[in-house]
C-alpha cells in the first residue's frame, strides 16, 4: 500500500545509510570501578518519629482544649482530631510510630455514653437559662438524640435539682 509519508511510496528508493558499530556498555555493577547514581541520592532523609510524636501531642491537647469549649458540644473522637489537624487517617495509619499520642487518645476520646451526658447536661443549662420549666423532651430534642434516651434524660433532671428549677 503506498502511503505519503514513507519515503517509497513516491518511487524513491531510500539510499543505504552505513551501518555503524555499535557500542556496547554494560551495565555498571557493585564491583565496577565506575560510580553509577546511587539510590540513597533520591531517598527523603529520614524522620524523627520521637519528635513527631511530641508535636502531636502539644497539637492534639490544644484541640481538644478548644473542642471542649465550643457550642454546642462536639464529640472528640481520633477522626474530629485528625481533622482538625487536617491529616485525616495519617495519624491511625501510624500508630505504632507514635506512642504518646495513642495513650493521649486512649485517655482522651469519648465514647458516644459519655458524649450524651456532656450534650445532656449542655442542653439542661441552656433550656435553664431560658427561665422555663426544663423538660425531657426539650431536652432530647435540643440535645439530638433518638427518642430511646428519655429514660436517661429523666434519670439526668431528676438527679440533679438546680435553684431555677426549685424555685418554679
Amino acid at each position: 500500500i503506498a502511503v505519503p509519508w514513507k519515503p517509497t511510496a513516491f518511487g524513491k528508493k531510500l539510499l543505504a545509510s552505513p551501518k555503524l558499530p555499535v557500542q556496547c556498555v554494560p551495565p555498571f555493577s557493585k564491583s565496577s570501578p565506575t560510580p553509577s547514581k546511587s539510590r540513597d541520592s533520591t531517598r527523603r532523609p529520614r524522620c524523627d518519629w520521637p519528635e513527631i510524636d511530641a508535636a502531636f501531642l502539644s497539637k492534639f491537647n490544644a484541640w481538644v482544649v478548644t473542642i471542649h469549649a465550643e457550642t454546642p458540644p462536639v464529640r472528640i473522637s481520633v477522626a474530629e482530631l485528625e481533622r482538625r489537624v487536617n491529616l485525616r487517617g495519617w495519624v491511625l495509619k501510624r500508630r505504632h510510630r507514635l506512642p504518646l499520642t495513642m495513650a493521649l487518645l486512649e485517655r482522651i476520646v469519648e465514647t458516644t455514653d459519655a458524649f450524651q451526658h456532656r450534650r445532656i447536661r449542655w442542653a439542661i443549662t441552656e433550656l435553664e437559662q431560658c427561665g422555663a420549666q426544663v423538660k425531657a423532651w426539650q431536652v432530647m430534642r435540643m440535645a439530638g438524640l433518638p427518642s430511646t434516651s428519655l429514660g436517661l434524660i429523666s434519670a439526668i433532671l431528676d438527679a440533679a435539682p438546680i435553684a431555677a428549677r426549685l424555685t418554679a
